[in-house]
């Protein structure tokens, strides 16, 4: 019997010139904007980070989360803008969100370790978006700075204040949870105290450290690591977007998209129509 052969819109090859029109630079969306020192060295473009790499690889698109009917995994304490594809704009940003999500999704990983990782990625404590002075004494700041990390505390059930201001020792404390789902859950919380911090915290509410998972256990418990891949695109030149400062990203419809690397840490940077055409 002869196999049905399945239909592709784009061609499946993983790196592409950009087509004309289009443009990898998001610095015309961001010129002016509080995002735009994240756009002017040589790792600016437009990444997304997917947890269904192979879908992907084998359609050659991006679709929305309201076209896929899913969640967030990351990078919104909020599901927004669910008809739009979201993009980070700097490799260094997609690299650490794809890094993180990988090892939240080891299942392998000992649930301390992840909580340890985390923290880490997360440069908890001593990211200025945490608003926890270096120079701070314990002894004499003890109320007003259990105060301020009561939303960790209450995430990890951690009193102490020299432990919640130390990574290795806060994951240490915490308690194997039974099931890989109370775990799954113990790290979203431990994200949002995060995200609770940060926004207490104040100051320029530009890329913050925090992954902002939202995603729900039985979406998350489905992804492997190996399918979590950056991939690259192109977007309209005439299309609008929706920025999210915090997060780093722009938004963009789907119909505005083009795929040109379907493996960005590994393919090399696109081409630009008329780059090579000397």
């Amino acid at each position: 019997m002869r196999r049905r052969r399945h239909q592709r819109r784009n061609p499946p090859a993983s790196y592409h010139k950009v087509p004309e029109g289009f443009t990898i630079d998001p610095l015309p969306w961001v010129d002016g904007t509080v995002l735009e020192d994240f756009v002017l060295d040589g790792d600016a473009g437009f990444f997304h980070v997917t947890a269904n790499a192979q879908q992907v690889r084998f359609s050659g698109e991006l679709f929305s989360r309201r076209e896929m009917k899913v969640s967030t995994l990351g990078g919104g304490g909020r599901d927004e803008a669910a008809n739009m594809v979201s993009f980070h704009i700097n490799r260094n940003r997609a690299e650490w969100m794809a890094g993180l999500l990988r090892m939240i999704a080891d299942h392998r990983l000992p649930f301390r370790k992840k909580v340890r990782t985390f923290l880490d990625f997360c440069e908890y404590p001593l990211h200025a978006a945490w608003g926890i002075p270096e120079d701070l004494s314990v002894d004499e700041d003890a109320e007003p700075l259990r105060e301020f990390l009561a939303p960790m505390a209450n995430a990890t059930g951690v009193g102490d204040i020299d432990v919640l201001l130390n990574p290795s020792e806060l994951a240490a404390q915490l308690a194997d949870p039974p099931s890989e789902e109370e775990a799954y859950e113990m790290l979203v919380a431990i994200d949002q105290a995060l995200i609770d911090l940060s926004m207490q915290n104040g100051g320029d509410d530009v890329c913050r450290p925090y992954l902002g998972l939202t995603a729900p256990w039985r979406q998350f418990q489905r992804i492997r690591p190996e399918n979590i891949a950056i991939v690259q695109a192109a977007i309209r030149l005439s299309a609008g977007s929706d920025m999210n400062a915090t997060e780093c990203e722009l938004r963009f419809l789907p119909r505005d998209i083009v795929l040109v690397s379907a493996d960005a840490e590994r393919d090399p940077m696109p081409v630009e129509r008329g780059d090579d055409d000397e």
